[in-house]
């Protein structure tokens, strides 16, 4: 018995569902799925979505005000009857016919599994492509690589979790924006003692999203972290980039980082929108953008770029 939670926010999920739908009552396996949108506003969207509760044993649920990616998440746990979960995010297609069938077939014990995340091989447009390569080369790990370090690697956008585990370990509710709200809930996790599987059976992550949204996106999340930090929510060991921070400011290399970060800004975030952008370049944007939050109190902006 299985719940299947869908937190989404403005996003057409009528197919997702279908396509749950026809594998698990193929698979005769009793489930239900709830799909949650987080207080949005689209109607041609909203109206779309409402045909899922014309679906046996589906829901579409609307928030009416906006409570949070975290929030959202810890709602659906506390509506789901069955006593394992599974999250899919909104975004993702599945394209294997037994992707139930190999999730049912993990249901034992007290673990989580986690199936993977891939990429469309096929190379999008132009204002599309950072998001893609983050993707495709940082998020997209073959299984044997992901379990060599399971905490690190895992993603909640493709998870089977126990209901157990959720109830105990829920989401973190000071995380309201975008960003490091999964990083958190794993780190609570390995925290707890609980073991990360992963198996290979993943979705494919199909929206393609333009990188100068992606880019503002991040700027939010960064945000994040630092409260995260600034209320020992996090330790700065915890993240790359927090860690980094320490260490340029400790060897007192932080000032003379963040001078050259605001000198040429505006040509990394060309790059990062350009045909070619460069992951290593968007990391020493990343760690810059980090600075700048964590000396300038009013740079609280995340909503602009320089160019």
């Amino acid at each position: 018995m299985i719940s299947i939670l869908i937190p989404t926010f403005q996003y057409k999920t009528l197919a997702l569902v279908k396509n749950l739908y026809r594998q698990a009552t193929t698979e005769r396996i009793v489930f239900e799925i709830i799909v949650q949108d987080d207080g949005s506003k689209n109607l041609e969207i909203l109206n779309h979505n409402k045909k899922i509760n014309k679906i046996s044993n589906c829901k579409f649920l609307i928030n009416t005000i906006n409570i949070g990616r975290s929030e959202n998440r810890n709602s659906l746990i506390r509506k789901a009857k069955y006593d394992w979960i599974l999250f899919i995010d909104c975004d993702m297609k599945i394209y294997n016919e037994f992707y139930l069938k190999n999730f049912i077939d993990h249901m034992i014990g007290n673990k989580i599994i986690f199936g993977g995340i891939i990429y469309n091989t096929e190379l999008p447009e132009k204002n599309y492509l950072l998001r893609w390569y983050y993707g495709k080369h940082r998020e997209t790990q073959s299984v044997l690589k992901r379990n060599k370090n399971p905490y690190k690697s895992c993603l909640i956008s493709n998870t089977l979790i126990p209901k157990s585990i959720l109830l105990k370990t829920p989401f973190r509710k000071e995380i309201t924006e975008y960003g490091y709200e999964d990083i958190m809930f794993i780190l609570d996790i390995k925290k707890s003692g609980v073991f990360i599987k992963h198996i290979d059976n993943p979705t494919i992550h199909d929206y393609n999203e333009q990188s100068f949204e992606y880019l503002l996106k991040w700027k939010c999340s960064l945000n994040n972290l630092k409260m995260l930090l600034d209320k020992n929510i996090l330790h700065h060991q915890d993240n790359a980039i927090t860690y980094l921070y320490y260490w340029l400011n400790k060897v007192y290399l932080k000032n003379i980082f963040l001078f050259f970060f605001i000198k040429f800004q505006k040509k990394l975030e060309y790059n990062l929108l350009s045909s070619n952008p460069s992951l290593f370049l968007f990391d020493i944007y990343r760690l810059g953008y980090f600075c700048k939050i964590s000396t300038k109190k009013e740079e609280k902006n995340s909503s602009t770029l320089l160019i």
